[in-house]
């Protein structure tokens, strides 16, 4: 929290230092101003607050270990990894706009959790279960393919970008115009 402040005001100042020299401004310029009240930020930091998220979790679900410790150990299994894995990322990326934004708010959102907090409940299975990693070694290749396969199935599936009054209409009321 001592960060953020300056930060911000050094962004800020930036963007309006930067904003002299260039004869059109970009389109994201107009996005900015149609912003009326802008939600409180953790910008580039965002990482932290969920990690932060993922870690209170964790140390929740370790008070009761004899009943979590089974279930992220099959988490590190290939064919869970193979499997598994793509459809449970998949419906938090197709909840969001391509490119998916940043988690950056302070309210927790949901789709980060599904989508980097299987991530982290998989590094952690790979913690509690070490030789995971030397098991996986051979299966490479097939965790490579299956990691394209389910990108192109990504890139099929997502709805099509927003436009400009769309994305106007969704910065001033926090909702989508259908």
């Amino acid at each position: 929290m001592i960060f953020f402040p300056i930060l911000a005001g050094l962004f800020l100042h930036a963007i309006k230092w930067g904003s002299q020299f260039p004869e059109s401004l970009p389109a994201i310029f107009t996005l900015f101003e149609q912003s009326k009240n802008p939600s409180p930020s953790t910008m580039h930091l965002w990482f932290l607050w969920n990690l932060f998220g993922f870690s209170v979790l964790f140390s929740v679900a370790m008070t009761f270990k004899n009943s979590v410790l089974p279930r992220l150990k099959l988490l590190s299994n290939k064919w869970v990894l193979l499997s598994l894995l793509p459809c449970l990322v998949l419906p938090a990326l197709y909840s969001q706009f391509v490119p998916f934004p940043a988690p950056d708010k302070f309210t927790i959102e949901y789709w980060s959790y599904g989508f980097y907090g299987i991530f982290f409940s998989v590094g952690s299975s790979f913690y509690f279960n070490e030789a995971a990693i030397k098991n996986l070694t051979p299966y490479t290749p097939y965790l490579c393919a299956v990691a394209l396969i389910s990108y192109a199935c990504y890139l099929f599936l997502f709805p099509k970008p927003p436009t400009t009054e769309e994305l106007i209409s969704l910065i001033q009321t926090q909702t989508v115009v259908a």
